[in-house]
């Protein structure tokens, strides 16, 4: 009977402390790493690139292809600079990205993007492209 009872207390030890592992190395809450290439590029190029191919629509500000529209996003400084904002996107820092507040819907921020063809009529993003964005940008905006 000892040896039963032992039996039984070190599987119900072992049961406990896998309960607590799995529970310890399982985080649903974890949230995975937005691509650039693969999440941000796609959105930019399917709701942007038709109007930011060339300088007729908005002189300078160009998104050729994932690499150029990258080095567009993080270096090149916006038009208007009177507005506080030094970068379309600052990594790190989605409040401070202009990219951000232009697909938002905040009219203190000139013109919401993107726009139809006619560029009159905004065509908003969807609230989980925008949150992609915005994600990515928090997150350091890798170039991944």
């Amino acid at each position: 009977m000892t040896r039963l009872s032992l039996s039984l207390l070190l599987a119900l030890t072992a049961c406990g402390d896998k309960d607590t592992d799995d529970t310890a190395t399982t985080d649903d809450t974890a949230s995975e790493v937005v691509s650039y290439a693969n999440d941000v590029w796609p959105i930019l190029e399917r709701d942007c690139k038709s109007c930011h191919a060339d300088d007729s629509y908005h002189p300078g500000f160009k998104l050729l292809d994932a690499a150029s529209a990258y080095d567009v996003l993080l270096t090149d400084p916006p038009d208007d600079a009177s507005r506080g904002f030094n970068a379309y996107v600052v990594p790190g820092d989605a409040d401070a990205s202009l990219l951000v507040h232009k697909i938002e819907a905040d009219p203190s921020f000139g013109a919401q993007m993107p726009l139809a063809a006619d560029y009159t009529t905004v065509m908003p993003m969807s609230d989980a492209d925008i949150q992609l964005i915005r994600d990515w940008v928090a997150a350091g905006a890798e170039n991944n």
